[in-house]
């Protein structure tokens, strides 16, 4: 008995394989379409921004400098493209430029920050301004007293830093600099042998009515600015002035008895006579130039500020008159007035500043001549 297997070709499975093959290919044709699609739009995207970036470049002349965080994004972005696209791209910067930037960006991701400052130290400004100070003010030292004094202030540095602090500020080594000083230190350092003494004129009105020029004498020491009137007459004659420079030298009380100068102009009433009572008593006259009231600069300042304090501000009923408004602004000037010159400090502050007082009490106002001249302090704890 002969058994027959007969097969039959599997059609079936021949038409499935056609049916996804047609499946995948319409598939492939579908995202082709989608792909085209989606890079013609984006292009469209891209030539809108391109057009607005150069109308943008063509209307801003000079371009603003680009912040470090805007050029590494521009570095990063543009290693992605090709040099020929970029080209094309570049609108802001050069292609050459945005690799640069981008060797700038490598460079920086392997450099390591260093660790500290190489070197010494730089020295405290405030070490340094103390330095310079104390040389200032004392010529005569040079780096090693300027060191030690330093040390005991508790800046331990050496001579030779004093020196490069001295020499970045412009100031000379001692040597030079104590030949170097000016006027102004020469007078501080002999304020205290200095006088100066001159006339102002006032008029005043008298019991008839008339006006009467009187001539007010003062003298001033120029290390403690204290001013004296010396005399008020209407005629400053000789034997007036003689009497006036007995009085300046008298040995008791004489404003000039402990001063060996003494400034004036050259105006004739300090004559001969007055000047040889001077020097007599040990004071040297020392005769300004014509028509240089700057010799004389601290009368001159205290003229200034009697009349536009004092006299200007009222009428003088004859020589009493004048004399009391004199005495109570010489009394305001040395015990209630602030001098410039003192570095706002008050002649006689034992008389005229208060002590103990504090921010919480209250103040108090004192005049003189009526309320022309107020003096403001605060009340004693």
């Amino acid at each position: 008995m002969n058994n027959t297997c007969t097969t039959t070709p599997a059609k079936p499975h021949a038409d499935t394989n056609a049916d996804v093959a047609d499946h995948d290919s319409q598939l492939a044709l579908l995202i082709c379409g989608a792909a085209v699609w989606m890079q013609r739009d984006l292009m469209h995207v891209i030539d809108l921004l391109d057009a607005q970036c150069r109308i943008l470049r063509d209307l801003i002349k000079r371009l603003p400098r680009l912040a470090r965080a805007d050029r590494e994004l521009l570095a990063t972005l543009a290693q992605r493209i090709e040099r020929q696209r970029l080209e094309t791209l570049a609108l802001i910067v050069t292609p050459d430029t945005l690799r640069r930037w981008y060797r700038q960006l490598v460079i920086a991701k392997w450099t390591h920050p260093p660790i500290g400052n190489p070197g010494r130290p730089p020295i405290d400004p405030t070490i340094a301004a103390l330095a310079v100070r104390i040389a200032r003010e004392n010529p005569g030292m040079g780096s090693p007293g300027i060191a030690l004094r330093l040390r005991h202030l508790g800046h331990a540095i050496s001579a030779s830093t004093v020196r490069r602090i001295l020499r970045a500020h412009g100031i000379d080594p001692q040597p030079v600099r104590d030949h170097d000083r000016d006027w102004a230190t020469f007078l501080e350092a002999h304020a205290d042998q200095i006088a100066a003494i001159d006339f102002t004129t006032v008029e005043t009105l008298e019991r008839d009515g008339s006006l009467a020029t009187r001539y007010a004498l003062f003298a001033i020491h120029h290390g403690t600015r204290r001013v004296q009137l010396v005399g008020i007459t209407t005629h400053p004659t000789s034997d007036w002035m003689a009497q006036q420079a007995l009085n300046l030298t008298d040995g008791f009380d004489g404003f000039l008895s402990r001063r060996r100068f003494c400034i004036m102009d050259g105006d004739g009433t300090f004559s001969e006579r007055f000047r040889s009572i001077l020097a007599h008593a040990g004071v040297r006259p020392i005769r300004t130039p014509p028509q240089s009231p700057n010799c004389n600069a601290f009368m001159e300042r205290f003229f200034r500020s009697i009349k536009q304090e004092c006299l200007r501000r009222i009428i003088p009923l004859g020589e009493i008159g004048l004399r009391h408004a004199i005495q109570e602004y010489l009394a305001h000037y040395h015990t209630e007035r602030p001098h410039q010159g003192l570095d706002g400090a008050i002649i006689d502050p034992a008389a005229g500043h208060t002590e103990n007082a504090t921010s919480d009490t209250p103040v108090i106002c004192t005049s003189r001549l009526g309320g022309i001249l107020r003096h403001y302090q605060r009340i004693a704890a």
